[in-house]
């Protein structure tokens, strides 16, 4: 069965998305990558609401560095789906990796590890269709 893929805004401005059906483990398994349509104003004006970015999902944690967008999950509430949240990395150390939307004043208040890292952002497409390399 087609998964239903929901992109939407969350009040803090991050994106995430839910999956209708299954968890985003099965939807990412056996992927190398997979294109989403985001909603959200986070990662304006690099990211705008309505835009599609395609997430190198054989990215590997450590190749991730500072001035990357990345794509992380975090489950903030228990029992709830996973969300994915596409941010940009302001920092890399001892195994942690803090980020930031792009039109966000603050870093973000969780960390991103290994076990929750998805993928880098490779690249854009705008509204016109263009792709842009992130």
């Amino acid at each position: 069965m087609e998964r239903l893929i929901t992109v939407i805004l969350m009040a803090a401005c991050f994106w995430f998305v839910s999956c209708e059906s299954g968890s985003v483990d099965d939807m990412l398994d056996g992927r190398e990558s997979i294109t989403l349509q985001v909603d959200g104003n986070s990662m304006y004006p690099t990211i705008k609401s309505g835009e599609h970015v395609t997430i190198d999902l054989t990215s590997d944690f450590n190749s991730a560095s500072v001035g990357d967008v990345i794509v992380f999950k975090t489950n903030r509430t228990i029992g709830q789906p996973y969300e994915l949240i596409v941010h940009r990395i302001i920092s890399v150390g001892d195994g942690v990796i803090r980020t930031k939307g792009d039109n966000n004043q603050s870093l973000d208040y969780y960390a991103v590890t290994r076990n929750n890292f998805i993928g880098i952002v490779k690249n854009k497409i705008d509204f016109s269709g263009k792709i842009i390399t992130l």
